[in-house]
């Protein structure tokens, strides 16, 4: 009778134990796995700006909000991972001594993942031009300000200058005693020849003219400034003995300075293009991106299947054969004393 029970027991393992063989061929495939994919990314020092200690783009700061929205579930049409333990499985690490963004997602589909990757690029993409464009609008509307502060500088720089020059011109007019116009003038070579001729009365020399009086009352006056050296000039004057009048010689100190307009116009044009250039650039340099699919090996899977369907034939088998129970507790009893 043992025996029998004992034979009957072996086959009904077998049995199960055959079902649990059937049952992990059919469902291994649908046994979840769990994929770790792993994004390793820096930031493009190329791309990089800089000015008066002012970063342009913040990558660290770019970085930790995109993972941060993703983290909160923020952007679920764009990065579709499930919750694990109410929790979205990304995470973001700093490898300070290489300056290397570690980001870790734990799903599981590596399709998803590989999405989610993308998604984080493009985002990069997307701000760093953006935040290019505002800052060449920003400086072009800086530059227009400029510039039109600088035109108002310009043109009243002008107008004072005309002004100065009208106002020294009057009073050189009153010195020489002349009118500063076109048909009271004389080339510079008549005023030679006079000169040798001694048809000169009286002169006055201020601002680049010489002014003079004839012999027969004619007033005139002529250009000397640039074609003489002024010291030549009066040594020859004196020389011939004619009555001379130094008005003034310096004549450009009378005048105020203009500004070197525009000054900036160069500078502006140059970060500018520098900008524009950086606009072809990505502000970030992938270094890898990496899938791994974990899942239970099938041998693993098929004996948890055994031990699980032979516990429950043996259960059933006991709850079924009382005597066998029954034995079975009796020897358990005397193994333990």
């Amino acid at each position: 009778m043992k025996f029998n029970n004992i034979v009957k027991l072996i086959f009904l393992l077998i049995a199960f134990s055959i079902v649990a063989l059937v049952t992990s061929k059919l469902t291994y495939n649908s046994v979840a796995g769990k994929a770790k994919s792993e994004m390793q990314i820096k930031k493009n020092i190329f791309a990089e700006e800089r000015d008066s200690n002012q970063i342009y783009f913040n990558f660290k700061e770019n970085i930790n909000t995109i993972i941060y929205s993703i983290k909160n579930g923020k952007n679920k049409d764009k990065c579709n991972l499930k919750k694990i333990n109410n929790i979205i499985p990304i995470n973001i690490k700093h490898r300070s001594d290489v300056g290397v963004y570690v980001i870790e997602i734990f799903n599981k589909n590596i399709e998803n993942n590989q999405r989610c990757f993308d998604f984080i690029i493009k985002y990069f993409d997307e701000k760093y031009k953006i935040r290019l464009n505002e800052m060449i609008e920003s400086i072009n509307n800086e530059h227009n300000i400029i510039k039109k502060i600088e035109k108002n500088v310009f043109i009243s720089s002008m107008q004072l200058k005309q002004r100065e020059s009208e106002k020294y011109k009057e009073n050189l007019e009153k010195k020489m005693n002349i009118k500063l116009i076109k048909k009271n003038e004389i080339s510079f070579s008549d005023f030679i020849d006079l000169l040798i001729n001694n048809n000169i009365v009286e002169t006055f020399i201020g601002g680049g003219y010489v002014s003079g009086s004839l012999t027969d009352g004619t007033q005139f006056y002529t250009i000397f400034k640039g074609l003489f050296n002024y010291d030549f000039l009066i040594r020859k004057l004196y020389e011939s003995q004619i009555s001379i009048n130094i008005i003034d010689i310096d004549f450009e100190k009378k005048i105020v300075n203009l500004p070197n307009f525009p000054r900036s116009e160069r500078e502006y044009n140059i970060k500018i293009e520098i900008l524009k250039k950086k606009l072809s650039l990505s502000p970030y340099v992938l270094l890898s991106i990496e899938h791994k699919y974990q899942k239970m090996k099938y041998y693993n899977y098929l004996l948890i299947l055994l031990i699980a369907f032979n516990l429950l034939a043996l259960i059933i088998y006991l709850i079924v054969n009382k005597k066998f129970l029954d034995m079975s507790k009796n020897l358990l009893n005397k193994i333990t004393n």
